[in-house]
């Protein structure tokens, strides 16, 4: 586009009913207050800088963004994105915004919509509520359900997914509309987040990535997941993101942008360009290219980096100086597309990539490979991993210098330290080295396991080893038994050591057996290494993903008070129920009563599920409407598309069932 150019504006889009910050009031819960927090954080990102940011900085919200993220901060966020989508929704069917009365408004609204997209992942969505966003169909604004899928892009197998930890897992995020196969699919991938954010150092690492695009190391592991969500939707894919989230928006945009309908990424750095072209550019070859909008906030630090590609819109984007953000931060964080007098003029691209050829080549390029092979590979693989084991480690750390201060006080000690043989006074200190790390180490794994035994949990380490010991031999079983009963005797013998001097080959036995549970464990540890390596293990989900955190009503997949009808031909409910109750259950295709859970209805008539499958038989291709929880019309989607791909190939019996498992599986662990 031409320079100058204006690309969207003129509408005021606000994300509340009112842009002043509420006040928390004594008597409100913890939740409430929150809600309030969250709501008045979004106010500052969507609708403007204003004073008063300084009470957002309270000793929770600093906790939350550097120490720990805070579920109840998380729960309020998502809460106040989906009510700031129903105000925005509303507003733009009142405004009858559309392309043909406003094609400018329109734009800017589009835009508005993708920045606030890009910034949903911050409230950490998960598949257990769903989210309602406007959207544009059939000529009217609408408020479309959508489901959460996290697609994950750090690698999950091999040598590096060793070094990868809960909190260092980064996704993209899906959104499947639940019930509307007119409605666009939505693909978000996440920002570089805050500290105690989900992915943080994965994510500051691949932003530093040397002679690459940011992110490509994200994008190289995880793009085959997300070709995989890609050619499920029925519909090409809307993508956005902000920052390191519009980078890969822009890979994914040059590898596969035949898939998509658009992208609009906000604030990215650009392409790196390289002196051999990337195999994942196929910019060139692509013969139905998406449209690709990227903005760039004034202000902004990061977007001024790379390049673009010449047939992009580049949109500078000016917000009114009342609103604007006060630092370099604010700019590169803020949405100011919903501000009426915000100015969103065009980029000449090919004139703006020259520009930037130099700062390219010596901050993009040179510095930032040096900062990247300097600091963040030996930080990342080195650094982290000890102050990590340290920090998880601090009660058996603490524990073994209490043991050895406890052991070597015993008069026995002193009493060996006076003996000339330097051969007693080594076995001892031996002894009380060996007896301490051992002593602690089981100390500390057996109170965790204790703990487990209480909370019902299976977290710890001893309780996944005795789940695995439970399946070895017998004489596995045996000889660790033998050897943990060696293990408590070394960790009483410094008091008695020095009158088992003499008796050294029966001590160095006593050694030898003690060592045998801890061989086991590594072991087991070494085994459970070795699936993560080739991809044996089974990936579990993060606990940002956790289905026993709080959800929040409105936006529970499961709750009984938000049902939803979508509509299924008869031939796909047998599908579906043949696939549950035969093959997943093995019951009878026709059940004996109906619990009612799942209400169907044709021509104002009420069916029970008896009847349906009955009719089903014999009118196969007449509609039925269902009305059921969110999650459980979105697993009929699911199944009978499972289904029809399964008949498509005919596969074995027991390859059907292994099909239809991981859905199943799904849908049954939100039912908590």
């Amino acid at each position: 586009m031409g320079k100058g150019e204006v690309y969207a504006g003129g509408l005021d889009i606000p994300f509340f009913a009112s842009a002043n910050f509420e006040k928390s009031a004594d008597g409100r819960t913890s939740q409430e207050q929150a809600n309030i927090i969250a709501r008045n954080a979004l106010r500052l990102l969507m609708m403007g800088w204003q004073n008063g940011w300084e009470d957002l900085l309270s000793l929770q919200v600093i906790k939350a963004v550097f120490l720990r993220r805070d579920p109840e901060l998380m729960r309020g966020m998502r809460l106040a994105f989906q009510e700031g989508f129903q105000h925005v929704c509303t507003q733009l069917q009142v405004a009858n915004v559309s392309p043909e009365r406003n094609p400018l408004q329109f734009k800017q609204a589009q835009l508005f919509l993708s920045n606030c997209l890009s910034l949903l992942p911050y409230g950490d969505i998960n598949p257990y509520e769903s989210i309602s966003i406007p959207q544009w169909i059939n000529n009217s604004w609408q408020l479309v359900d959508y489901k959460v899928v996290p697609i994950e892009l750090t690698p999950t197998k091999g040598f590096k997914a060793l070094f990868i930890r809960d909190e260092d897992r980064v996704f993209a995020y899906g959104l499947e509309p639940i019930n509307r196969s007119d409605a666009e699919p939505h693909l978000i991938f996440m920002g570089t987040t805050y500290p105690a954010g989900q992915g943080f150092f994965s994510q500051i690492k691949t932003d530093m990535e040397a002679f690459e695009t940011a992110g490509k190391k994200l994008y190289r592991s995880g793009y085959k997941k997300i070709t995989e969500w890609l050619d499920k939707q029925q519909q090409k894919a809307h993508v956005c993101g902000i920052s390191l989230g519009g980078a890969l928006a822009g890979l994914l945009a040059i590898h596969l942008g035949d898939k998509l309908s658009r992208v609009v990424v906000l604030n990215p750095a650009g392409l790196y360009l390289p002196w051999r072209k990337s195999r994942f550019d196929r910019w060139d070859q692509i013969t139905d290219k998406p449209s690709v909008c990227v903005q760039k906030n004034k202000g902004d630090p990061v977007s001024p980096f790379g390049v673009w590609k010449e047939d992009w819109d580049i949109v500078e984007v000016t917000p009114p100086e009342d609103r604007e953000g006060p630092n370099a931060l604010a700019a590169h964080a803020m949405n100011y597309a919903g501000l009426a007098k915000t100015e969103f003029l065009g980029v000449d691209t090919k004139a703006d990539n020259a520009a930037r050829s130099k700062r390219n080549f010596i901050l993009y390029t040179m510095l930032r490979s040096l900062f990247y092979y300097t600091v963040a590979v030996p930080f990342y693989y080195l650094a982290l991993p000890i102050l990590r084991y340290i920090l998880s480690h601090k009660m058996q750390i603490t524990l073994t210098v209490a043991f050895a201060l406890l052991f070597s006080s015993q008069p026995a000690f002193a009493l060996a330290l006076i003996i000339p043989a330097l051969t007693a006074q080594t076995l001892l200190m031996l002894n009380i080295v060996v007896s301490s790390v051992m002593t602690a180490f089981l100390v500390d794994k057996s109170l965790a396991f204790l703990l487990d035994k209480v909370s019902g949990k299976k977290d710890s380490d001893f309780s996944q080893f005795f789940s695995w010991l439970n399946h070895q031999s017998l004489v596995t079983k045996l000889f660790f038994t033998l050897g943990l009963a060696a293990t408590v005797w070394e960790a009483a013998s410094p008091i008695i050591m020095p009158t088992l001097i003499p008796l050294i080959a029966a001590s160095t036995a006593l050694y030898i057996l003690a060592a045998v549970p801890l061989a086991i464990y590594l072991v087991h540890r070494l085994g459970s290494a070795i699936q993560i390596i080739f991809g044996w293990n089974e990936v579990q989900a993060p606990l940002c993903h956790d289905p026993k955190l709080p959800r929040n009503d409105l936006m529970n997949m499961y709750s009984e008070t938000q049902k939803i009808e979508a509509e299924f031909t008869y031939e796909q409910l047998n599908s579906y129920y043949h696939a549950k109750r035969c093959i997943l259950k093995n019951k009878p295709f026709l059940p004996e009563m109906d619990k009612g859970r799942v209400e169907f209805r044709e021509d104002d008539s009420s069916l029970s599920k008896r009847e349906v499958l009955e009719r089903g038989l014999s009118h196969p291709q007449a509609v039925i409407t269902v009305k059921a929880t969110k999650a459980k019309i979105y697993d009929i989607k699911e199944t009978v598309a499972i289904m029809g791909k399964i008949g498509l190939h005919s596969l074995e019996e027991g390859r059907v069932k292994e099909s239809l498992e991981p859905q199943h599986q799904a849908y049954q662990r939100g039912k908590v």
